[in-house]
């Protein structure tokens, strides 16, 4: 694939769930030579790529992750930073070269949804009264106890700090810690980065009739054609995140009690795909602990939630484009 050449095949370059490893998708785009290696320079060569961030950008846990072990606990931010530079510098070259096609797509996660829900803190917590929780565990009692004796609408206070404190014990220290502390996180999600991800995220695309979203939909009303020419975009129907955030229920495990449950049936599966209006689903959300896609349903599930283990790949698909796009 070059720049003289016609368009007609192009290649999908999925990453799975990240949490901040930032090295790891440094590697695999030199690999699949999206990046002139030792640079962050896009290939122009790299002409004809559809390349797919599955979600989950933010919060590491302690996982084991490529690259500088000093640098780690950075890596939820410099991931991000990294995505928005790729968006900018492919924006630019197709303006530069007619035959340049590449896109990026860049999907949400539970756990980017979760940081971006954290930030409605801030509508009834000044900072100080945010870090006086954070630092001290007795600080909530007090701040909920206030708030709780102030009717229904502490009671909303008191669930959104819950929420946020939710968030920031499942790896959300360590995204606000990679952005400097809570004053730069929040002004950076309230100002150009945040501006950025309300822009650039989806739900869900579609790329040669496969669904690349971060999780596959639970329930049976969800599973209705796709619109917006095959994209799903965020906040148009909130209800959608359910499906295409936290669902695990093809994997055997219910999402709302983590506990085991019975999986799709392969007649179930078919009547999903059937009705969406699709040959399959890329996905993650669910770790694989492989280094390797993992395929189910003889190949139309496949999981990339590859995240704690060094060298894993992406999937990658090569594809014929009808319209060269």
């Amino acid at each position: 694939m070059s720049l003289s050449a016609t368009g007609k095949l192009r290649k999908v370059v999925a990453i799975g769930d990240v949490h901040g490893d930032y090295y790891r998708v440094l590697r695999i785009l030199e690999e699949q030579q999206i990046l002139i290696p030792g640079t962050l320079v896009w290939d122009p060569f790299s002409d004809n790529v559809d390349l797919v961030f599955i979600g989950d950008y933010v919060d590491w846990r302690g996982e084991q992750l490529e690259g500088y072990e000093d640098e780690w606990p950075k890596g939820s931010y410099k991931v991000l930073w990294l995505i928005k530079f790729l968006f900018e510098t492919v924006d630019k070259l197709r303006k530069k070269y007619k035959n340049f096609s590449s896109r990026i797509y860049m999907l949400m996660g539970n756990h980017d949804d979760m940081m971006l829900e954290s930030l409605n803190i801030f509508k009834y917590l000044a900072n100080d009264e945010l870090e006086e929780i954070i630092n001290n565990p007795t600080g909530y009692a007090v701040i909920a106890q206030k708030y709780m004796d102030a009717g229904s609408d502490g009671a909303k206070i008191v669930d959104i700090v819950m929420r946020f404190l939710n968030w920031f014990v499942q790896g959300g220290q360590q995204t606000i810690d990679s952005f400097g502390g809570l004053y730069e996180w929040k002004n950076s999600l309230e100002g150009e980065m945040g501006k950025f991800l309300d822009k650039r995220l989806l739900l869900g695309v579609v790329i040669n009739n496969r669904l690349y979203a971060h999780s596959v939909p639970d329930k049976k009303e969800f599973w209705v054609p796709i619109e917006n020419a095959g994209k799903i975009k965020c906040g148009v129907r909130d209800r959608l995140k359910e499906a295409f955030l936290w669902g695990r229920k093809v994997w055997g495990y219910d999402f709302t009690t983590g506990q085991r449950t019975k999986p799709h049936s392969s007649s179930e599966m078919d009547d999903m795909l059937r009705k969406i209006g699709i040959k399959g689903f890329v996905v993650g959300h669910t770790p694989m602990r492989k280094d390797y896609p993992v395929l189910a349903f003889n190949g139309r599930i496949v999981n990339i939630d590859l995240h704690g283990v060094p060298g894993s790949q992406p999937y990658v698909e090569i594809y014929y484009s009808s319209d060269g796009e």
